[in-house]
C-alpha cells in the first residue's frame, strides 16, 4: 500500500511537500467545488463515493502535484 503499483513512477518529480496547500486539499478549501464537496463529505461522514474520491485523488496528484501517499494516509485516517 505504500508503493508505486508501476515502478516507472518512482522516480517522478512530485511537488515539494506543502502543508498549507496540503491541509486546504483536506479541508475542502481549494475552490474546486467537487473536490472541496467531497473532502467535507468525508470529513461529516466519513464516506466519500469511490467516483468522488477518485476526482479529489486526481487533484491532488495531478494538478497540486503533491505525492499520493499524502491522500492515501489522509484517506486511510
Amino acid at each position: 500500500p505504500e508503493q508505486n503499483l508501476n515502478p516507472r513512477f518512482a522516480n517522478f518529480s512530485w511537488a515539494m511537500p506543502n502543508a498549507t496547500q496540503l491541509q486546504a486539499w483536506q479541508q475542502g478549501r481549494t475552490g474546486v467545488p467537487s473536490v472541496d464537496a467531497g473532502l467535507r463529505e468525508l470529513w461529516a461522514t466519513g464516506y466519500m463515493h469511490n467516483r468522488v474520491r477518485m476526482i479529489v485523488a486526481r487533484f491532488l496528484c495531478k494538478h497540486m502535484r503533491q505525492h499520493w501517499l499524502h491522500g492515501a494516509r489522509w484517506f486511510w485516517d
